[in-house]
C-alpha cells in the first residue's frame, strides 16, 4: 500500500517508516507533522492510508473529499494508552489494524466515477504559487480596442451558427464525428503499436489530425467539406501510407486555418501537417509520434467540443439557454470551443452570450460577408496553390 504517516513526534514516525517499509513491504510516500489542511496531503499523494496522530477525527479529511482506505474508525487513540509501540516493536493492536487494513487493500474494487465534481479545489505545488490568483498563464484582459475584437469574434460565431443551419451541416457533422470516432479507436491502438519502435508510419496520425479537422470544417462558411477527406479509410483491408499529404487532407486543414484559430495552436497544427519522414532515427521518430499522438487526442476533444457547445446554441430549450453555464461539463466545453478559435474576448462576456444567441434565434441578429469575400480557398483554389508552390520548388 501507499501510506501517508502524520504524527508530531518524529521518533514514531522513524520507526514507522522502517516497520512498515521494511517488515511489512509497504511504501511510505511522506511523513510529518500535524498539518495545517490534510485535503493537501491527499491531494498531492493520493495514499491508500492515512496513519493519523492521536485525537485525530476523520472528519478532518473534510466532507467531500476521497480516500480509499484510512483509519477512520481506528485511530491511534484506541490503542492502550494511546502507544503505537511497546518496546519500540508495533504493538498487537497496532499489528491487527495494519492487517486489515491490507486485507481490504488486496480484494478493493475500484469505483467508476467521474473525473472531478462541480465543485472542486486545486490545490498548487509550491512552484505554482505565483499562478494560484489567476488560474490560468494569460488571462485576456479589456485593454483599448477591446469592444471591436470582441464584435468581430461574434461575427465569426455567428456566422458558424448559420453555417450549422446550412443543408443540415450540424447534422452531416455530428454523423461524420461519430464514425470518426469508431475508427479513431483501431487507428489509435495501430499507431501505438508503430510508434514504440519508431516507425515511419506514424505519418497516419498526420492525416487523423486533418479528419479531426474535418468536423470543423462543416460550421466554416464556403468550406466545400463534401472535398474533405472521408472519417476513415477507403477500405478494411488497405492502409495507403503517403509521403506528402494528400490535397484532400491539407484543404481540410486550410479551411479551419484560414478562418482562424487561437495563433499557438496553429502553429503546432501547421508543424504536424508538413511533417515528412526523412530517414530520421528512431529516437526522433518516437518523439515526433508522441507529439502528433498527444496532437490528435486534443482535436479530438476540440472535435467533440464543438459539435456540444453548437447543439447547446442551437437549441433554445438547452441547458445553456435556461441555466447557464452551471455545470463543470458545460463550462468546459464551452471554454474549450471558444479557446480553440481564439474567441477569448467573447468567452469573457459570459451572461451575454445567452443575449447574442437569443438575438440570433428571433433573427435580429445575422451576419452578412461582403460581396464576392470569402472565408475560405475552394478546393481548386487551394489545389492551384499547391501546383504552383511545387512548380516554384522545382523550377
Amino acid at each position: 500500500m501507499k501510506i501517508v504517516i502524520i504524527h508530531p513526534k518524529a521518533w514514531v514516525r522513524k520507526s514507522l517508516v522502517e516497520w512498515l517499509e521494511e517488515i511489512r513491504g509497504h511504501a511510505v510516500l511522506a511523513d510529518g507533522d500535524w498539518p495545517n489542511d490534510l485535503r493537501t496531503v491527499v491531494a498531492q499523494y493520493e495514499p491508500d492510508l492515512i496513519l493519523l496522530p492521536p485525537a485525530t477525527k476523520s472528519s478532518a479529511l473534510n466532507p467531500g473529499i476521497f480516500v480509499p482506505l484510512t483509519f477512520q474508525e481506528c485511530h491511534f487513540e484506541n490503542l492502550p494508552d494511546g502507544r503505537i509501540f511497546t518496546d519500540e516493536t508495533p504493538s498487537a493492536e497496532l499489528e491487527g489494524l495494519l492487517t486489515e487494513q491490507e486485507r481490504i487493500y488486496k480484494t478493493r474494487q475500484w469505483s467508476v466515477r467521474d473525473y472531478a465534481d462541480d465543485q472542486r479545489i486545486i490545490v498548487h505545488d509550491e512552484k505554482y504559487q505565483s499562478l494560484a490568483s489567476t488560474q490560468k498563464l494569460h488571462v485576456p484582459s479589456h485593454e483599448p480596442g477591446w469592444g471591436a475584437v470582441a464584435s468581430n469574434q461574434e461575427g465569426r460565431f455567428l456566422l458558424q451558427l448559420q453555417t450549422a443551419q446550412m443543408e443540415d451541416r450540424h447534422q452531416r457533422a455530428e454523423q461524420y464525428y461519430r464514425a470518426l470516432q469508431c475508427f479513431d479507436e483501431g487507428l489509435m491502438q495501430e499507431v501505438a503499436y508503430r510508434l514504440e519502435h519508431g516507425s515511419y508510419k506514424i505519418a497516419w496520425l498526420r492525416e487523423q489530425l486533418a479528419r479531426w479537422l474535418t468536423v470543423l470544417s462543416h460550421y466554416i462558411p464556403d468550406a466545400e467539406i463534401e472535398h474533405c477527406p472521408a472519417p476513415h479509410n477507403a477500405s478494411t483491408r488497405v492502409d495507403f501510407l503517403h509521403y506528402e499529404m494528400p490535397p484532400v487532407f491539407g484543404y481540410a486543414v486550410s479551411t479551419v486555418l484560414s478562418y482562424g484559430t487561437n495563433k499557438s495552436v496553429a502553429l503546432q497544427i501547421r508543424d504536424a501537417v508538413s511533417w515528412r519522414f526523412g530517414e530520421q532515427p528512431e529516437t526522433q521518430l518516437v518523439t515526433t509520434a508522441c507529439f502528433l499522438y498527444g496532437l490528435n487526442a486534443y482535436l479530438a476533444q476540440v472535435a467533440r467540443a464543438q459539435i456540444e457547445s453548437v447543439s447547446q446554441f442551437l437549441d433554445p430549450e438547452s441547458p445553456f439557454h435556461q441555466t447557464g453555464m452551471d455545470t463543470r461539463n458545460l463550462r468546459r466545453t464551452l471554454g474549450i470551443f471558444f479557446e480553440f478559435w481564439g474567441w477569448n474576448y467573447l468567452w469573457t462576456l459570459g451572461d451575454t452570450l445567452q443575449e447574442i444567441t437569443r438575438r440570433f434565434h428571433t433573427g435580429e441578429t445575422r451576419v452578412e460577408c461582403p460581396a464576392g469575400a470569402a472565408m475560405t480557398p475552394t478546393f481548386n483554389q487551394f489545389r492551384q496553390m499547391l501546383m504552383s508552390k511545387t512548380h516554384s520548388l522545382n523550377s
